[in-house]
């Protein structure tokens, strides 16, 4: 009867130990958070003169879109690898402050970029500054992977 007891009590002993090494690796893999409030004017579609674009949605994913053209001055600093046009889709956002975004997933190579400017209007236009490169924001609707 003893014995029985002790087991129990190992058991129950073990399975809360387990419990506090299983529950947060399983929070921290409930998907990205939303887009904080006052980071909103970040959400939409985002592109440069060279056609990058990154699409912020309020879920807290990226969408990214690289074209082909693998000259363009603007590459090196957005970390534009000389390659076909890619799309990736579903990256995570985090934001660093106000001083960087980070866009990542599982098993994929993740990039993170400095915010020189946050979101302003210049004329009717909303701009931004990241990795030293102007973009601009258009619809959602022009997403290069909705075409």
């Amino acid at each position: 009867m003893e014995k029985q007891k002790s087991r129990f009590r190992l058991n129950m002993a073990l399975k809360i130990i387990m419990a506090f090494f299983i529950i947060p690796v399983l929070v921290s893999c409930g998907g990205p958070e939303p887009i904080p409030k006052d980071k909103a004017d970040f959400i939409g579609v985002w592109e440069s003169s060279s056609g990058f674009q990154i699409q912020i949605l309020p879920e807290g994913y990226a969408n990214v879109y690289q074209p082909t053209d693998s000259l363009h001055s603007e590459y090196a600093r957005l970390h534009i690898s000389k390659v076909n046009a890619i799309y990736n889709f579903g990256f995570e956002v985090e934001f660093l402050g106000d001083t960087a975004i980070n866009i990542k997933k599982p098993y994929h190579s993740g990039r993170q970029y400095t915010i020189g400017k946050n979101p302003y209007l210049d004329a009717d236009t909303m701009k931004m500054v990241i990795n030293g490169v102007v973009v601009r924001r258009y619809s959602e609707d022009l997403f290069m992977s909705d075409l």
